[in-house]
């Protein structure tokens, strides 16, 4: 069973398309694919809806895009798998105060510039509104432009630079 709507998108995809949280173990496990596409080390789906699991009891939300019906001659199994997922949760620090911070946004490959990411971005930007927060957060990879110019038209701003040290050679991304 897929998750309730939660809004409709203000897009295109409007009339094909829900934002819901993906909050049963069917809805986790239909976002696998489309996350591993995002994240290739997720390769088991099992082991990813026991992180996911994990991760909702520190805040942790998996929003995802839903196709709202099946279009002619798609299968019912194309109708339930997500177009876009979003992951994010709300926290508070002394720099930002409560603010909502991404996790991971990724759209369907076969979807990218047709709106529906912008579309994702622009609904987590009305939750956090909503919510009363300061802000939206979140990070990217130096070297990924293409991702920097989206969420620059998206009116983001870089504004930090994030320092890591990877103290296991298997979550090296």
């Amino acid at each position: 069973m897929l998750p309730r709507s939660t809004a409709n998108p203000d897009a295109v995809f409007a009339s094909a398309v829900s934002f819901a949280v993906a909050d049963s173990d069917q809805a986790i496990l239909a976002c696998h694919s489309l996350m591993q596409a995002l994240r290739p080390r997720l390769a088991d789906a099992q082991a990813f809806l026991a992180q996911v699991r994990r991760m909702q009891t520190q805040a942790y939300v998996l929003m995802a895009a839903w196709r709202q019906e099946a279009k002619a001659g798609a299968t019912a199994e194309l109708a339930q798998q997500p177009l876009a997922l979003a992951a994010y949760r709300i926290s508070e620090t002394l720099l930002y105060g409560p603010y909502l911070y991404v996790d991971d946004l990724v759209t369907s490959p076969a979807l990218r510039g047709q709106g529906l990411g912008h579309a994702l971005l622009q609904h987590i930007f009305a939750l956090a509104h909503a919510q009363g927060l300061n802000r939206v957060v979140l990070d990217t990879r130096l070297d990924n432009l293409a991702a920097q110019r989206f969420y620059q038209r998206a009116g983001m701003q870089a504004q930090a630079m994030r320092f890591s040290l990877s103290l296991r050679a298997e979550l090296k991304e």
